[in-house]
């Protein structure tokens, strides 16, 4: 199912919450701890918006 509306799934996250998923990313971003090596894993990387 997520195949279907991977392509749109960002753009309509920022739409129906107002840009609200914008503000969790910075928050989350400036509060990961990475590992040893700066490396941080995303177990759940969906369309790879945090990650990136």
């Amino acid at each position: 199912m997520f195949g279907r509306i991977a392509r749109f799934y960002d753009l309509l996250n920022r739409l129906l919450s107002l840009g609200v998923d914008q503000y969790w990313r910075r928050v989350l971003a400036r509060n990961v701890t990475p590992g040893q090596g700066g490396v941080v894993l995303d177990l759940a990387a969906g369309t790879l918006d945090v990650a990136l």
